[in-house]
């Protein structure tokens, strides 16, 4: 930890997990792309993009898509180069429509080094 520019501890964390919505049908390619960049793998879930009008309108992305959400927990080092590859390959221009962010991870245990 250290201490940040207003007196408040920062927590380096040594993982981040990538977050990816995509249009249903395109996971494997999050992952298949993923694991090119440095990635071990990931998670696959299944859910629903519920979106505002504006956004449907000016993305073309349907209101109630199906969508997959693909989790990847990557050491914060290589997380950049991940999430790039990722929008490249399946990016909001892309057919897969997809949106990515991380968020930092406090703790993990089991993870392959």
């Amino acid at each position: 930890m250290r201490k940040g520019s207003k007196g408040i501890w920062l927590r380096y964390t040594r993982y981040n997990v990538i977050w990816v919505s995509v249009a249903a049908g395109y996971s494997d390619q999050v992952i298949d792309t993923a694991r090119a960049a440095g990635a071990k793998g990931g998670t696959i879930l299944r859910g629903k993009r519920r979106n505002s009008e504006n956004i449907s309108q000016h993305f073309g992305i349907s209101m109630q898509d199906e969508q997959d959400f693909v989790l990847i927990v990557v050491p914060r080092e290589g997380k950049s180069e991940v999430m790039s590859a990722i929008c490249n390959m399946c990016g909001l221009h892309t057919p897969a429509h997809g949106t990515v962010f991380s968020l930092p991870v406090d703790d993990a245990i089991g993870l392959e080094e």
